[in-house]
């Protein structure tokens, strides 16, 4: 039975755990912190007090945020649905009906998703 390499093993995840937190985690906890005090863009982390859920729900009595926030759910409901319909109607016309030109409407839309692989592999 062969043994494990655990420690190459964290140390090779380790990188990629480190830029994680750096880049991402800490950023959000910043900006979760920052949403519970009174600073600005131009005032961060100076004359800042604490101020927690004032924010929110001051941005929640906008009426602007608040059509905003419907105008985008009824975006995430509707384009998805939509995108799926279409394509799964253009993948049925490709594969059961009489198109002349098959073969190069296929190549066309798949495309994008090689030419984005192959993009991937040279970076």
């Amino acid at each position: 039975m062969v043994k494990k390499p655990k420690l190459f093993i964290a140390l090779c995840t380790l990188p990629a755990l480190i830029l994680t937190i750096v880049f991402m985690i800490v950023p959000m906890l910043n900006a979760i912190y920052l949403s519970f005090t009174s600073s600005t863009a131009l005032s961060v982390g100076f004359n800042s007090k604490f101020v927690f859920l004032d924010n929110y729900i001051y941005m929640f009595k906008d009426k602007d945020f608040v059509q905003a926030l419907f105008n985008t759910f009824k975006l995430m409901l509707v384009i998805p649905a939509l995108t799926i319909f279409l394509s799964l109607i253009f993948a049925f016309i490709l594969t059961q009906g009489e198109l002349r030109g098959k073969s190069f409407y296929r190549t066309v839309f798949f495309f994008p998703s090689v030419v984005s692989m192959t993009v991937v592999g040279i970076v």
